[in-house]
């Protein structure tokens, strides 16, 4: 009947028409009048939302994600009034609240942080089916400029031995420790072990990169990779502990600590460290210690342990001068050490057993011949006391010897001239003017007599200091020097005179070992001497000292009376008569203390009565009577 109803399903939101045209005469045609068209709702089936984002984002870096919600037929849902959830494939993205949409869309900032390929979904918080996904978005790490960005160390190994390489993996990263595949800068390498063996400036390949670094410094030590333009990107590893190397590792040793300075005899400490070739405290050392030194008198330790690789021990060096202290592995001999140089010096003069010692130049000498006489101080172990500021004294066992006045040393020691005089064995004696206890005595020096020949000799004669006229007395005669020792090689030959030409007198003779006793009979009484020369030597002579020469007594043969009498008299006139008592030698008997009795021829005359002399002799007066 010209007509019919037919159902059209509109799809597109808007002002829409629908046209009938018939199929064979295209005029006939009629359009329905305007029809709004509206979207579906969100509930409605293949209702969705359409996430639009970028393609490509930085980590860290916000950007804009648009949202629509959209029928099953993709018109925009205006009239959505519901609330929309955002979640991401990134889970550690910073996405926006729960939001509305205006008029059916919104757009939102979205913080993607996870590099690769990423998607933002917006889902409705009611209709949960009405969901929709973003393209996805390939998100790349912040470059190495970004703030943030930094270099991940990490070691190989948490523990290593010194001087044994490891590896350390670089890895350049954004701040969310994403790894800038695209680095394209430089890497220089720090450490806080100062000694470490370290790469040189390197790059990265896809912002990664596996280097050997050793570590010689033992204890916890890190690595630090820094970029060369951006200082601020940096990163540092994790503590490494570093051990040191065995004993027997190529170059251990040990370490000798010694004072610079000691004093001879008095124990200094000396602390040894086993250490590796990079100076390394070995603490596990187990081994043992061997001392020696270059100071072969020196008191060492026995061989000993360490305890934790070190150990400080008493050391006595004996001997004055520069000196060290070696130690050595009893098993591992390249593991040995040597002190710094120690300047030994001797004990102070002070010091106990602190001496001189006096050593002469020879062995044997001439009375009055100056000998050299060398002065050391020295410490109780015979070390020369370089520095000795004290006064010398000297001293002898011949009182008679010329000695130097007291007097320094130089460096220690001095020589001096010595005159010893008496002969025999004899010492030179130095004593410190202060310590007392510092002292020293030469060796035996034998002196000898000089010559006969030599200045000031001469011949002593030790006669008695009487003697009786007539009667023989022992003259000893001996040969000495000027200093009075007997010259006991003197083969010359002696002769004798006196202040008595009446003496009888020993006829030229020679001595024995420098000495000779002879009979010598003075007759005149008084005082006399006895003078002896040399035969050949007139210098070489020698006078008695006075012999008190008196008469015998009375008694003695031949002893008399002389009696002094005038050759003419007169009868019966006194003339004096003197009595002098005499020995046989006529010498007056002065110690005469007899009496003397008188006789005459004349039986008349008047005699003195009996009576003593005075000093041997008296005058008398007689009267003779008889023609």
């Amino acid at each position: 009947n010209g007509t019919g109803t037919f159902a059209v399903t509109l799809k597109t939101a808007g002002t829409k028409t629908v046209t009938a045209t018939d199929t064979v005469t295209a005029a006939a045609t009629g359009t329905s009048g305007d029809i709004a068209v509206g979207a579906a709702g969100i509930s409605s089936t293949g209702a969705k939302f359409a996430v639009s984002a970028p393609a490509t984002a930085t980590a860290g870096t916000a950007c804009n994600v648009t949202v629509t919600a959209q029928d099953a037929y993709g018109n925009t849902i205006t009239t959505y009034a519901g609330t929309v959830s955002f979640t991401s494939s990134d889970s550690a993205a910073t996405l926006p609240a729960n939001s509305t949409l205006t008029n059916g869309t919104g757009t939102f900032a979205v913080t993607l942080k996870t590099a690769g390929t990423r998607t933002v979904t917006a889902t409705d918080t009611v209709t949960s089916a009405a969901t929709g996904v973003s393209a996805s978005i390939a998100v790349s790490a912040a470059g190495i400029t970004s703030t943030g960005a930094c270099f991940a160390v990490v070691s190989a190994a948490a523990n290593t031995t010194a001087g044994t390489p490891v590896n350390v993996t670089v890895t350049a990263q954004d701040s969310l420790g994403n790894t800038i595949t695209d680095y394209a800068g430089t890497v220089h390498f720090t450490s806080s072990d100062s000694a470490a063996i370290l790469p040189a400036n390197s790059t990265l390949t896809n912002g990664t990169g596996t280097f050997a670094v050793t570590l010689k410094t033992a204890g916890t030590r890190t690595v630090t990779a820094t970029d060369t333009v951006t200082a601020a990107a940096t990163g540092t590893s994790g503590d490494v502990t570093v051990n040191a190397g065995s004993i027997t590792s190529t170059g251990a040793k040990f370490a000798v600590s010694a004072p610079a300075t000691a004093t001879a005899g008095t124990a200094c400490n000396v602390t040894i460290t086993a250490q590796d070739i990079y100076g390394n405290t070995i603490t596990g050392y187990a081994g043992t210690v061997h001392f020696t030194s270059t100071d072969g008198s020196a008191t060492l330790p026995a061989n000993t342990t360490l305890t934790s690789g070190t150990g400080t021990f008493a050391v006595t060096l004996k001997t004055a001068g520069t000196r060290t202290v070696s130690v050595a592995d009893t098993v591992t001999s390249a593991a040995t050490g040597v002190s710094g140089s120690i300047a030994v010096s001797a004990a102070d003069i002070t010091a106990t057993g602190s001496r001189f010692v006096v050593v002469s130049a020879a062995g044997s000498t001439t009375a009055g011949t100056p000998v050299s006489v060398t002065v050391t101080a020295q410490d109780s172990l015979g070390n020369t006391i370089t520095g000795y500021a004290g006064t010398v004294h000297f001293t002898s066992s011949d009182g008679a010897a010329t000695l130097p006045a007291n007097t320094t040393l130089s460096n220690g020691t001095g020589t001096f001239a010595v005159t010893l005089k008496t002969a025999g064995t004899q010492t030179v004696t130095a004593t410190d003017t202060v310590t007392a206890a510092a002292t020293g005595t030469s060796g035996d020096v034998t002196v000898n007599a000089g010559s006969i020949t030599s200045t000031g000799a001469k011949l002593a004669i030790s006669v008695p200091a009487t003697a009786f006229a007539g009667i023989a007395c022992n003259v000893t005669v001996t040969a000495q020097d000027a200093y009075g020792n007997t010259i006991t090689g003197y083969a010359g030959t002696v002769h004798f005179a006196s202040s008595d030409g009446a003496a009888t007198l020993p006829a030229n003779t020679t001595l024995t070992s420098g000495t000779r006793t002879f009979a010598v009979t003075l007759k005149t009484t008084g005082i006399r001497t006895v003078t002896v020369s040399d035969t050949v030597v007139s210098a070489a002579t020698g006078i008695s000292s006075g012999i008190a020469v008196t008469p015998v007594g009375i008694s003695a043969p031949g002893s008399r009376f002389v009696v002094s009498a005038p050759s003419t008299a007169t009868a019966g006139t006194a003339v004096s008569v003197t009595v002098t008592a005499q020995d046989s030698l006529g010498n007056t008997i002065t110690s005469y203390t007899g009496r003397v009795h008188f006789t005459s021829t004349d039986g008349a005359a008047v005699l003195p009565a009996n009576s003593t002399l005075t000093a041997g002799t008296r005058t008398f007066s007689v009267t003779l009577k008889t023609a």
